[in-house]
């Protein structure tokens, strides 16, 4: 990838708004989850500990942006940062384009989706 530059405070921002995608999607899966496997019988221990599994990742989810958040609000701001070589390691156009600044089609997002 070509030189990219950002700032922290533009980092830890972009990772603040990744991690709330995450968050509302985990919270989406979740419900989808309990309304799935719980409808009118109660759930086996096997469900209970996929629900306690969600709800500890939406939670560290959460705790991890709000560090970066508090993070970002106490990092100078003007320093910049070479990104291209970490921006390599990422797949999804979309968490690209969320670090870079640089908008892509969203039809041309590359990722791999499992389907079970």
């Amino acid at each position: 990838m070509s030189s990219v530059k950002s700032t922290w405070p533009g980092i830890l921002h972009s990772l603040e708004k990744e991690l709330t995608s995450i968050e509302r999607m985990a919270r989406q899966v979740d419900l989808a989850l309990a309304s799935t496997f719980i409808e009118g019988r109660k759930p086996t221990n096997e469900q209970r500990a996929v629900f306690q599994e969600m709800d500890i990742l939406i939670q560290t989810v959460e705790d991890i942006r709000n560090f970066a958040a508090r993070l970002s609000e106490q990092m100078p701001d003007g320093q910049s940062v070479e990104i291209g070589y970490a921006l390599e390691a990422l797949r999804l156009d979309r968490v690209v384009s969320s670090f870079s600044q640089v908008k892509h089609d969203k039809k041309t997002d590359h990722g791999q989706v499992t389907l079970f």
